[in-house]
């Protein structure tokens, strides 16, 4: 992943509790009691499959084109159906490489830095060689080198990576890495005896991991395996991030070096949720059109839960838009926001997942606002739309923010996701103003 040219290294620092519940688990393994344990386990290994080939293509690894990673996904691997490689690789080494990567998730070790160190020779297992960039004192030009990749072996010499006009990025000295190493461990075993949520646990030590850098190279796929160690101790499916989650992802790493965990917890959900949805899709109310489900009589009568939370928070959200319209009018007579709410039903079968996790905007926000709508001006939209995914399968909804400039749409945030379980009103508050914060901070810099 590309390095901030200006970060400054420190020693790792863990987080202080105390800590929030979370409903995560028990939602997923709610969504998974619902099939049938051959369905599951196939279910399970395309999501296997999907992180072992998403890790190492936002990485840039290889380069699988969309349409050969969803056949490989669902078919298993084969070196055939690998796209031939601009880099050189034959598709036999990209295979390879791909069940390196899937293997890993096999692993049933105790997390400690040998376990680091076993992952990253397995991930690394057909990888020979690491770029080097060279920086020509006299000219300021950076030239790319290969040298062989030391597998298994922290680094020997500093790996603070510099970029023409800009300074370096600093991670851990080389003299300091074991000692790091066994600090990360020592904080990690402190916040998990406090009890912290596997998904807080797996996203401070990816941040703090990737803050070490102890390898020469591969240590973004060694943060994403580790996460992904904690969250299937959980329970939990792994940490996938696929290719269009690349830009948020990391800008969430940036934002938690600049101090700001937020926006990486809530991309670590944002993750983990996109699993719990990719679950929910696959069930169906009618066992005949779909009989790898185990057979039910309908759904739990406690999914049906989260229409009744959707639609309170949709009101809360009209009252407290409402009492901000007059600040609005008063700081910015001339040119305001219009702000909306309005309910959106997207049906599972017809909307790539994509679009809720990834980078593309939802373009459903184009019709007439509600008769709930604050119409302020028509410079600008801000809209809060509420999704019930299906309207005959019930369990999951979500939020969204978007803000609409001169006919553009980009989606502000992650997604604020809403299941059975009650969601916290402090926390879909703060989620409420973070993102409204964020979406007006755009539009004035549009101005």
């Amino acid at each position: 992943m590309p390095p901030r040219a200006d970060f400054k290294w420190k020693p790792i620092e863990r987080w202080i509790g105390p800590w929030p519940t979370s409903p995560l688990h028990e939602v997923y393994q709610a969504f998974a009691n619902q099939f049938d344990p051959a369905a599951l386990e196939a279910h399970t290994k395309r999501v296997a499959r999907e992180w072992s080939v998403e890790t190492g293509q936002i990485e840039g690894a290889y380069d699988i084109d969309p349409a050969a990673a969803a056949l490989l996904v669902e078919e298993g691997f084969n070196a055939s159906q690998i796209p031939e490689q601009s880099n050189g690789l034959s598709q036999e080494r990209v295979h390879a490489i791909l069940c390196d990567t899937e293997a890993v998730l096999e692993f049933d070790r105790p997390l400690t830095p040998h376990y680091v160190r076993a992952l990253h020779q397995q991930l690394m297992n057909n990888i020979d060689t690491r770029d080097v960039h060279v920086n020509n004192p006299v000219t300021g030009h950076i030239r790319v080198e290969q040298c062989p990749l030391r597998k298994g072996e922290y680094k020997k010499e500093p790996n603070n990576p510099t970029r023409q006009d800009s300074g370096a990025h600093e991670y851990c000295p080389p003299f300091a890495v074991d000692a790091e190493m066994d600090r990360l461990f020592t904080l990690y075993k402190e916040m998990e005896s406090e009890c912290a949520p596997p998904e807080l646990l797996a996203a401070w030590l990816h941040l703090a991991f990737v803050q070490i850098h102890p390898f020469e190279d591969g240590n973004g796929r060694v943060a994403r395996a580790l996460a992904t160690a904690v969250l299937m101790k959980a329970g939990l499916p792994p940490l996938t991030v696929i290719r269009d989650m690349r830009p948020r992802y990391i800008g969430a790493l940036e934002s938690a070096d600049d101090g700001d965990r937020q926006p990486l917890l809530e991309f670590f959900e944002s993750c983990l949720y996109r699993q719990i949805f990719l679950l929910w899709s696959e069930i169906d109310p009618d066992p005949p059109q779909a009989p790898l489900v185990r057979p039910t009589t309908g759904f739990p009568s406690t999914w049906h839960e989260a229409s009744t939370h959707l639609n309170r928070l949709r009101s809360s959200t009209i009252g407290w838009l409402a009492g901000i319209r007059a600040n609005f009018a008063a700081a910015s007579p001339v040119q305001e926001p219009l702000i909306t709410v309005m309910p959106l039903s997207l049906a599972a079968a017809n909307v790539a997942v994509t679009q809720y996790w990834g980078e593309s905007a939802i373009r459903r926000v184009a019709e007439p606002p509600s008769p709930e709508s604050l119409v302020l001006s028509a410079s600008a939209m801000v809209s809060i739309l509420f999704h019930r995914f299906h309207d005959t399968r019930p369990g999951l909804a979500a939020v969204t923010a978007t803000l609409t400039l001169d006919g553009a749409v980009k989606n502000i945030g992650h997604p604020f996701f809403i299941t059975f379980k009650a969601p916290g009103e402090a926390a879909f508050q703060q989620w409420l103003d973070r993102n409204l914060t964020e979406a007006i901070r755009l539009w004035q810099q549009a101005l």
